[in-house]
């Protein structure tokens, strides 16, 4: 039969969760070669044959195309429902050497190529979720621009823009779009990163805070990039320095960098305090009474770990 312009899919349908009855007028190549799509304030879902919707096909395609979806139960009001074709992509016409040349065979092979063409169609211009695994939807009626060559976009980031459209940018230049937000796992910048405004540092969560038990050289245990050390309170000599041990998992081994600077507590400008090695999973931190008496307190000390290299 002849096949005409509009694309092979109905709709869409305003659903009212009364209705469970769709009609669509493409011609329908059996009951299984269709997809139902249900949206949602922009979210889409496919409905499963089977399950969710059964079809009914008009006896005579060539002369009466279509046929109807049956929904059940009834969708709820305030989504819309789209019917598509979704004939498998082959060819199962066989025109076997020496055998009948049916000429409805041919026409059928001719209509499911033509239906065929106008299902990627859909597909490419984001008119279905099919296939799902080969397109970036967005919602109905609006469009994305097409991503620039491979060699264009080698090495680079793939993200929406601040209008929504698909953008390709170097590393260096996602700085400029990063407005805020958080980052899980490893980031590696080949230039320079820096910072307009901002701060560069731990988020929530990211430290911790540790007691030291029984004298300034007892070691404390903080498995975590920064946070707070409160020390003991025991009294440091004159001119006397007191080193004690931070273990921790955040630090790898002696190429990382920690640094030490004082909170609260405590003498001002009474002690130096500083980090004089580095080990897998330690760091060494002194603390100098540099007054020419002795002090008894206890003191609250900063720490961060910064991860180094010699490669």
């Amino acid at each position: 039969m002849p096949i005409p312009t509009p694309p092979a899919a109905a709709g869409p349908y305003s659903t009212d969760g009364v209705t469970t009855t769709f009609a669509f007028a493409y011609k329908s190549f059996g009951v299984a070669y269709h997809a139902v799509v249900k949206d949602t304030s922009g979210v889409q879902e496919q409905l499963v044959y089977g399950v969710d919707f059964s079809v009914t096909q008009n006896a005579d395609q060539e002369n009466n195309p279509g046929g109807n979806v049956l929904i059940s139960p009834a969708l709820p009001t305030g989504s819309t429902l789209t019917i598509y074709s979704n004939v498998p992509y082959d060819q199962p016409l066989d025109l076997p050497l020496g055998g009948s040349f049916s000429s409805a065979g041919i026409r059928d092979a001719l209509d499911r190529i033509v239906t065929l063409l106008k299902q990627s169609n859909l597909a490419t211009t984001g008119g279905t979720l099919l296939p799902s695994d080969r397109s970036v939807r967005v919602p109905s009626g609006e469009a994305v621009a097409d991503l620039p060559i491979a060699a264009s976009r080698a090495n680079k980031f793939l993200l929406f823009d601040s209008g929504g459209d698909v953008a390709v940018v170097n590393l260096g230049d996602l700085a400029l779009l990063l407005t805020g937000g958080s980052l899980s796992g490893n980031l590696t910048v080949g230039g320079t990163l820096l910072s307009s405004s901002g701060v560069v540092g731990f988020t929530a969560g990211a430290g911790g805070a540790v007691t030291q038990l029984t004298s300034k050289a007892t070691a404390v245990t903080l498995n975590k990039p920064c946070g707070q050390i409160t020390t003991h309170n025991a009294s440091i000599s004159a001119g006397a320095t007191v080193a004690f041990q931070l273990l921790s998992s955040a630090i790898v081994d002696s190429k990382d960098i920690v640094l030490v600077q004082r909170a609260s507590g405590g003498t001002l400008d009474a002690y130096n305090f500083w980090c004089d090695t580095t080990g897998p999973g330690e760091a060494r931190i002194s603390v100098r009474n540099i007054t020419g008496s002795p002090l008894a307190e206890a003191l609250v000390l900063n720490f961060m770990v910064l991860r180094g290299t010699v490669s």
